[in-house]
């Protein structure tokens, strides 16, 4: 779960039913009872079985939440409380409204770092040595220009079970440095999959620009038989030490997994020359 602080005044400004869990009251004052949705947060009907925005079931919710009183002593006031989902019945059908429901997919918002600020510090090479890398799972592979670093798995609890982040790095001095990363879900996507893949995608993508201070250039989606996918390249921030010139990535997203690949390097260097066999990995169907 995550709990994002926002101002009171933004909050005030805020229509009813966003992704935000604010609580309505009447004019007089009196509560009213309607379902919440424990996914996205919108204020449903109590007669709905379901959420008018993301479909989700409402009979886990239980007793329709009767709210409090007024909160600002206007003639509407709002109020604004995260609260942990609640159980599901069913997780296969639920996941990607759970994930959506907190905005980006927080796949590396937990790693939090930066694409580029966390290769430079750890294990370096001073010369490229492409081999092929085998993470563990059968049929994934992806070539690394060096002996990859293994960090520490990030675990995050969902309502429907763990999310569990594996990041793998190699730099190589004075050229740049290449990321590999692995998100595996505690269950599948549902059937919306191929229509919510390039949100996902483009979630994660602004996320991690915004987390790196870099820069867009150019992207594209593409599909791969089942998988769905999302190519970019972005210019990485001007004050990173060692110099690097441009960075590209792309991204995989499979019924149950995310996989993130970035590179950055300098324009006249070895690994510039080499980055499409590191940016064309072997991408099992799960």
């Amino acid at each position: 779960m995550v709990f994002l602080a926002v101002p009171s005044h933004y909050l005030n400004s805020r229509a009813i039913g966003t992704d935000f869990n604010i609580r309505p009251f009447s004019r007089e004052g009196i509560p009213m009872n309607n379902k919440k949705c424990p996914n996205c947060g919108f204020i449903n009907f109590l007669s709905d079985e379901t959420c008018r925005k993301c479909e989700t079931s409402l009979d886990v919710v239980g007793n329709p939440e009767t709210y409090g009183q007024q909160a600002d002593g206007s003639g509407y006031g709002y109020q604004y409380q995260a609260q942990p989902y609640a159980a599901q019945k069913s997780g296969n059908a639920t996941l990607i409204k759970v994930l959506a429901g907190v905005g980006a997919l927080i796949v590396f918002a937990v790693i939090a770092v930066g694409v580029v600020g966390v290769v430079l510090v750890v294990k370096s090479h001073s010369r490229i040595a492409w081999q092929e890398f085998r993470p563990g799972e059968p049929g994934l592979s992806v070539m690394m220009p060096g002996a990859p670093t293994a960090h520490e798995p990030v675990v995050t609890p969902l309502a429907i079970g763990e999310m569990k982040n594996y990041m793998y790095t190699s730099t190589i001095i004075g050229q740049g440095s290449a990321l590999f990363g692995m998100v595996v879900f505690p269950t599948s996507f549902d059937d919306n999959l191929k229509i919510q893949a390039n949100k996902v995608l483009e979630a994660e993508l602004d996320d991690m620009l915004k987390r790196t201070n870099s820069t867009l250039v150019s992207k594209s989606s593409f599909d791969e038989a089942e998988i769905r996918g999302l190519s970019f390249e972005f210019k990485p921030p001007g004050n990173v030490t060692p110099r690097v010139d441009r960075g590209f990535g792309k991204m995989y997203l499979t019924k149950n997994r995310l996989y993130f690949l970035t590179i950055v390097a300098k324009d006249d260097s070895e690994l510039f020359a080499g980055k499409e066999k590191f940016l064309k990995p072997t991408i099992p169907l799960w």
